[in-house]
Order: C-alpha cells, then sequence, then structure tokens
C-alpha cells in the first residue's frame, strides 16, 4: 500500500491486565470511505519491544500494528492536534508490516501548537 488514507475518527484505550503481558494503550483509527480494501487500523502499544511491526488482515479489511508505548504519546498528540491526518504502510507478501506512518501533509510554517503550551505569566495574571 502506497497511498495516504485519510483517517475520519479515532477510539482511544488505556488498560492493564493480569498475567503475562498484553498491550497497554491502544488507538482505533477509522478510515473514511474509500474503494480500499480497509477500513480500520488498529495501534497496539506494548511496554515490551515486539519482534514484528504488525500485520495487514484483508478477511478482516484491517491491519494491526505493534508498538514500543515510548511511541504513543507521539501518535495521540498527532491525532489531537492535527487535521487532516493519513495514514500509510507497507507490507511484503505474507501481509506482515514492513513500514507503517501516520501523517499530515504540508503544514504552514510557525502553525505551533495553539494554546497547548501557553501557560500565562504572572503579571498576565
Amino acid at each position: 500500500m502506497a497511498k495516504c488514507l485519510l483517517i475520519a475518527n479515532y477510539k482511544i484505550e488505556a488498560r492493564r491486565a493480569t498475567g503475562d503481558g498484553g498491550y497497554i494503550r491502544a488507538l482505533r483509527l477509522a478510515l473514511e470511505p474509500t474503494e480500499e480494501l480497509y477500513k480500520t487500523i488498529l495501534l497496539v502499544f506494548f511496554e515490551e519491544n515486539l519482534d514484528k511491526l504488525g500485520i495487514q488482515s484483508p478477511a478482516e479489511a484491517s491491519v494491526i500494528v505493534t508498538l514500543p508505548v515510548k511511541d504513543f504519546q507521539d501518535m495521540y498528540q498527532i491525532l489531537q492536534t492535527e487535521a487532516p491526518v493519513f495514514v500509510d504502510w507497507l507490507a511484503d507478501d505474507e501481509h506482515n508490516l514492513k513500514s507503517f506512518s501516520l501523517r499530515t501533509y504540508a503544514e504552514p510554517l510557525g502553525e505551533g501548537p495553539a494554546d497547548i503550551d501557553y501557560i500565562p505569566l504572572h503579571s498576565e495574571k
């Protein structure tokens, strides 16, 4: 898959489970309807590093991406603060992911994070 697909919306999950491993954060991305096969991207974040980046599942029209939890905040911030946001990925013949990207198109220079980092000075209170 080489083209960027537009994300329509997302859901977020934070979880803990007993036992061995398991993901602790997840972002479920719904894609805008197109003629493309894939409709959902599931980003699952683990405390431990996994050997595989993920898989694409044509039968379920979805892509599952496994990432280290240290990547969660960056991905979540892009979804929270940018629009439009796109996704693309590459997979081999066995459907194993080789790359995954969450991206925007060209942004104007100096746009910055509007009020996210604003802290009023003492004299402004």
